[in-house]
């Protein structure tokens, strides 16, 4: 499948099927194509210190993951090193929104990220400031096999006791730690990531850029000649950010959005491209 990028300088892409399935059950549900695109950012510092999200022509950090980045382990397979750097890109669908902090870490207080005011990250700030103080967990670490089988309802406590190896993302269950897990980001909104949650703590802040990105896919019907300009298209809703990594030592940033479609809608081979219709600002 093609995929016509706004921009493929500053952005890139990914289409995938797979196998849909109902929450907790194995019956097969439908076949669901899904398109990932990911965009990095500069963080342009400003006047009142709030930092502008503006895009980035760097191919290496739009380069989309297809697999997990791995760690490091001993004999024994347990993690020696906090070398695990993130999951693949390539999930078929997110129930919620994943906020990633690279770094930023003080060892103090409670780490916490809020958006327009509201709470929706919170955990105790790792003592390594190499860590990450909102980042990922290796998939068969403990942690991480107990927030695939269930929440915990957001206990702050039973979070706070968590090392470093923190996981707060939701690609294959729904996590644990947020607050708010039904809510979206938005363009606009105002990002605040605390090392601290003291009211001492200066935060670091950034505003969303417009998160609009309109999509849609185009379709050999059969009933005319295979060329691009006879192509029958379908309009996909917006395509939905739902991954924020957000790096304030290098002052970067990543988005990820992701939409998809009931795939069989078409025959397989009906199929021809997927164009992006908007250039992301």
């Amino acid at each position: 499948m093609q995929i016509t990028l706004p921009n493929p300088d500053t952005h890139a892409a990914a289409f995938l099927v797979s196998n849909a399935k109902p929450a907790g059950g194995t019956a097969l549900t439908r076949v669901l194509g899904t398109v990932v695109v990911k965009a990095a950012y500069d963080l342009i510092p400003g006047t009142v210190g709030i930092h502008e999200m503006v895009l980035a022509p760097a191919p290496a950090r739009n380069a989309i993951h297809f697999a997990d980045q791995t760690g490091t382990y001993d004999m024994d397979g347990k993690l020696t090193a906090f070398t695990y750097t993130g999951d693949a890109d390539i999930a078929p669908q997110k129930r919620n929104v994943d906020l990633i902090v690279e770094g930023f870490a003080s060892g103090t207080g409670t780490g916490l990220i809020r958006i327009d005011g509201t709470d929706w990250f919170r955990r105790n700030s790792p003592a390594d400031p190499d860590l990450n103080l909102f980042g990922w967990e290796p998939p068969d670490s403990e942690h991480r096999r107990l927030s695939d089988n269930g929440d915990p309802g957001g206990n702050d406590a039973w979070i706070a006791s968590y090392g470093p190896f923190f996981h707060n993302g939701h690609r294959r269950g729904n996590g644990f730690t947020h607050l708010r897990p039904d809510a979206n980001i938005a363009s606009g909104q105002l990002v605040e990531i605390f090392r601290t949650s003291d009211a001492s703590d200066t935060p670091f802040q950034l505003t969303l850029p417009d998160l609009s990105l309109p999509a849609r896919y185009r379709f050999h019907s059969g009933h005319c000649p295979d060329k691009p300009n006879r192509w029958a298209f379908q309009q996909l809703p917006d395509l939905r950010a739902d991954t924020l990594i957000v790096n304030p030592a290098t002052l970067q940033a990543t988005i990820l959005w992701r939409g998809g479609w009931t795939f069989t809608a078409h025959p397989a081979d009906q199929y021809r491209r997927i164009e992006l219709l908007k250039e992301v600002a």
